[in-house]
Order: structure tokens, then sequence, then C-alpha cells
């Protein structure tokens, strides 16, 4: 019996196009007002958040030549320092970039509390650099939950022509428990000794 929860998104899409006799349909029925727009949402969250993950990586770059943090305990201190360091305020403009692709997609305008808020959950100057290399990472996993699900959305409506039942769908997905890592492999055996042939070697004083 095959074992789904080893199979990837393609297979799974694959097996049921041969279980139906056949490949997807090419042109799928025709989607709902609603049903449009949570596939668009889902796009364009794909999108947002692989574009504000390749700003995080650019940001951990340049925090590896400049370093971070609230070490002057200043007013403005940060600004200044953007005036004269161009790491920096490099730094200061992809924080600006990257706050605005937290907000859900299709939730409306950002207040400037919204932005002050999303800025702490991203990449900072404010922040030391393990601080940001963590944040990082977090958003890279996000990119690529919603570029997951925005795939699984694409291959249940070329399957199915509709997105009801989709949500059902997916959460079994991540029901499943993920694929055993493979165990690691055992290294070659070391090849033996030559056999003695009963030579000597002396030390030359």
């Amino acid at each position: 019996m095959t074992d789904l929860s080893r199979m990837t998104n393609e297979q799974l899409l694959a097996a049921y196009q041969a279980a139906k006799g056949g490949a997807a349909p090419a042109k799928p029925a025709r989607l709902s007002a609603q049903e449009q727009s949570e596939l668009q949402t889902a796009r364009a969250a794909a999108q947002s958040r692989a574009a504000a993950a390749k700003d995080a990586e650019r940001f951990l770059e340049l925090n590896r030549r400049a370093g971070t943090g609230q070490v002057w305990g200043l007013p403005f201190a940060s600004e200044i320092r953007g005036a004269f360091d161009s790491d920096f305020a490099g730094m200061q403009s992809l924080t600006n970039r990257m706050a605005p692709a937290q907000r859900e997609a299709g939730s409306g305008a950002m207040s400037d509390k919204d932005v002050a808020l999303f800025k702490k959950s991203v990449p900072n100057p404010d922040f030391t650099g393990p601080t940001n290399t963590g944040i990082a990472r977090r958003m890279q996993e996000d990119a690529k939950r919603a570029a997951d699900y925005a795939a699984f959305l694409d291959d249940f409506v070329a399957t199915r022509g509709t997105l009801v039942g989709a949500q059902a769908a997916w959460q079994a997905r991540k029901a499943r428990p993920a694929a055993p890592a493979a165990p690691p492999r055992k290294p070659a055996p070391a090849e033996p000794a030559a056999p003695s042939k009963g030579y000597r070697i002396l030390s030359v004083e």
C-alpha cells in the first residue's frame, strides 16, 4: 500500500490524476469571486513573504559588517549613525521595507502604529546580531509555508475546479506526520593493513 505521508505535493497530485484516469482539466471550472480572492491572496502572501525573506538575508549580510543594537542609549542615535554609515543606513531601509510585508495580504492600509509594531518582528538595527539572525530564519520558514500553501491551492483548483474542501484538505495534509529522517550512513570499514613481510625499518641517527 502506498504511504501517502511520504509523498510530496506533486506526487499526491500525480496520484490523484492517475486515479481519475487522466490529467487534470486544462481549464478548471469557473471560480466564485470569493474563491478567486482567496487564491489571489495566497499567491500575494507567498510573493510578499519571499521578498521579505530575501531582504532579511541581505540585512544579515550588512549586519555582519556593521554591528547593531542600542549601544549608545541616546535619542535619535540610529538616525545619526545612518547618516554616516552606509551599511547601517541600508539596514534601516530594509527594515522599513520588510515591516509592511508582515501584515496579512488584503487587510487594508497600515497606520504608523502598525508599522512600528511590525518593525519589531523583522531584523532591525535596534536589535543585536544574534536576535536578527533568529528573526531572519523564522521569516524564511514563514516564506516556505506561504509558498507551500499557495502551491497547494493552485494544485487543488487544477484537480477539483473549486476551492470547496481545500481548507480541510490542507489541515489534513499538515496533520500528516513528517517522514522520518534517513539514518546516518555508517563509514566504510577501514582497509586491513598489508601483512608484514618480515622487514624492519631501522632509524638512522
